[in-house]
């Protein structure tokens, strides 16, 4: 148990263990306006409680779904006002899930789109495998130099497949 803990309070360092987030990241937070309800000991340690440990949480969730900071300050300006800004947050957590969910489609469309260059890929390298197994031979390069040479260059891929849109 560390010394903050003894006390009912969690020190710097534990918070840092537990939420992952560097020292200076938390200091920074707490300078910035993100944390402004840690306490500090009469000597300005300061001292975290489980409710700072979760509310830093959802400062990293916002920040992780693409949240900027200035938006997220304003986000806790909007918690401490208590009931009167509830839907305010209601409207900021809305639009941040939206947000999210356009990340998550685009991210889709780019996975398919990989998932399309590598049956592609799997496909030429089926057919093309003894073909290039024998060019190494007589050649002694590596793949990539003799399919450029091969191709000519074309279209500026290495294997002359333009991207393909799902």
């Amino acid at each position: 148990m560390g010394n903050g803990e003894k006390k009912g309070f969690l020190t710097v360092k534990e918070v840092a263990k537990r939420t992952g987030l560097s020292i200076p990241t938390l200091r920074y937070y707490d300078r910035e306006g993100l944390t402004p309800q840690i306490s500090r000991s009469a000597g300005g340690i300061r001292q975290y409680t489980e409710e700072d440990v979760c509310w830093l949480e959802l400062i990293c969730c916002l920040k992780h779904s693409g949240m900027a900071l200035s938006d997220i300050r304003k986000f806790v300006g909007l918690c401490l006002e208590g009931e009167d800004g509830v839907r305010e947050k209601k409207e900021v957590l809305l639009k941040q899930k939206e947000h999210i969910l356009a990340q998550i489609r685009q991210l889709l469309c780019s996975l398919e789109l990989i998932e399309c260059k590598l049956k592609n890929y799997r496909e030429i390298g089926a057919s093309m495998s003894r073909e290039i197994s024998q060019k190494r031979k007589e050649r002694q390069c590596s793949d990539s130099v003799w399919w450029r040479r091969k191709k000519n260059g074309a279209a500026g891929f290495a294997d002359g497949l333009a991207p393909v849109r799902p």
